[in-house]
């Protein structure tokens, strides 16, 4: 019994088979919508308006479809946010300091969480442009190249973009340094509401090379006694017991990085930059001027060559060879203001500003939040391998007792300082080694 078509004859092959047929249309009837829809939505991204739905937080939908800055308190809150995720503070942590101040979220009344903030640092639509398939949810039809294509599950879409669509609310630059942030910082391994230890995420067993767990154990006095501890152990019970305090590692590693990275003190950093820059820059300067004047001469031949061609050339040929010679002649242009540039006299970095830049790092891995010192390792180290040997045995089973360890750095050009920009380029020419100096 249907409410539109009345009682429906299951016993009578006319109804079964109109019942089918009609079905069929309606199925078709929403296949159609699907797709006309989607059409709709990407032709309105082509012409750079929002294709639809609620608009980003800090923004509004003006009269011609596009998105234009709204509420300047959300404005301000979305700068914020990206200024607290460059100083290394993590989703949770930004969500409670914008709770505690009582800043309005995008859905009041409710709370700030993780995900709020997370969604407005991954939504590119806050540098001016508007995407639409980055996720494929359709269910008939998803986007691909410009196009609505019938979903089937086996290969990956191309998502339909619109540069500079709307005024942006942050530039692109501070876009990508918040991105590079989530690639190269290691997962935060804590508990919701928490910034979890410094370490962790980075610190291996050098027995089974498992990750190793962060936990606080209460004493009978009741202190807490926060450590590292092998997950293996920690989840089945294998590899046995090792741990080792966690105050004990943060200034063995603080150490380390402070006698290796940093040689020791502000003033030997000093020396070595100083150094390090006399030393490079000219003979820098130098290969890149020779390799200049070689292409520039190598293109003044392939000019004369051309117009003595043009010359004896066929008439047919003559429009191609002309095009060709504005090509060669814009090519020479290009080289003769690179290698203008190249011989102006180099500006020599002040080596004690270069050097206080990066003594940074030591300030933030002694008295830096946790999330802060993590990221500034993350950013520097693949990983932190701790090494143990056998001990006495205990009620937990076999303990094992700490015994050094090895902090495996990334080659400096890698670092995510440089990349950031945080630090000048002055240090990727450093004679620093990929150490694995003892904890």
């Amino acid at each position: 019994m249907t409410v539109d078509k009345g009682v429906i004859a299951w016993d009578d092959f006319a109804g079964r088979m109109l019942y089918g047929i009609t079905q069929e249309g309606k199925h078709q009837y929403l296949r159609d919508l699907a797709r006309n829809s989607l059409r709709g939505a990407i032709r309105r991204v082509q012409e750079g308006k929002w294709p639809g739905g609620r608009p980003p937080f800090g923004y509004a939908i003006g009269d011609d479809g596009h998105l234009k800055p709204g509420d300047p308190e959300g404005i301000a809150t979305v700068r914020r946010v990206f200024a607290l995720r460059l100083r290394g503070f993590g989703y949770r942590v930004i969500a409670r300091q914008l709770n505690n101040e009582g800043v309005p979220s995008p859905s009041a009344p409710r709370r700030w969480s993780h995900d709020a903030v997370r969604v407005i640092l991954n939504r590119e639509a806050y540098c001016g442009v508007v995407t639409i398939g980055l996720t494929q949810q359709g269910k008939y039809f998803v986007v691909d190249d410009d196009r609505a294509t019938p979903v089937d599950g086996t290969k990956r879409r191309k998502p339909t973009r619109a540069e500079k669509a709307h005024e942006p609310l942050i530039d692109r630059e501070t876009f990508d340094r918040v991105q590079m942030m989530r690639t190269f910082a290691p997962k935060p391994h804590c508990r919701p509401g928490s910034e979890g230890a410094p370490l962790a995420g980075l610190l291996y067993c050098g027995r089974c090379g498992h990750v190793m767990y962060a936990q606080s154990l209460q004493r009978k006095s009741g202190q807490k006694s926060p450590n590292y501890i092998c997950g293996r152990y920690h989840k089945r019970g294998e590899c046995g017991y090792c741990a080792v305090p966690q105050q004990g590692i943060h200034t063995a590693v603080a150490n380390a990085i402070r006698d290796t990275v940093l040689m020791g003190s502000r003033e030997r950093l000093e020396a070595a930059i100083a150094d390090e820059l006399k030393k490079n820059q000219p003979a820098s300067a130098d290969r890149e001027i020779a390799a200049l004047r070689k292409r520039l001469a190598a293109t003044e031949t392939k000019i004369e060559n051309a117009m003595e061609r043009l010359v004896t050339v066929d008439d047919s040929l003559v429009q191609a060879l002309e095009q060709k010679l504005l090509k060669l002649q814009s090519k020479r242009t290009r080289t003769q203001s690179q290698l203008k540039a190249a011989q102006r006299p180099v500006e020599q970095r002040d080596p004690k500003q270069v050097a206080n830049r990066i003594w940074q790092l030591d300030r933030i891995l002694v008295d830096g939040s946790p999330s802060r010192v993590r990221q500034a390792m993350s950013e520097i180290a693949d990983r932190i391998t701790l090494n143990f040997e056998k001990g006495a045995k205990t009620k937990r089973g076999q303990s094992y007792k700490f015994v050094g360890g090895t902090i495996d750095l990334k080659p400096p050009k890698q670092w995510a300082y440089t990349r950031q920009g945080q630090w000048p380029s002055g240090l990727c020419n450093l004679a620093i080694s990929r150490p694995r100096e003892s904890c």
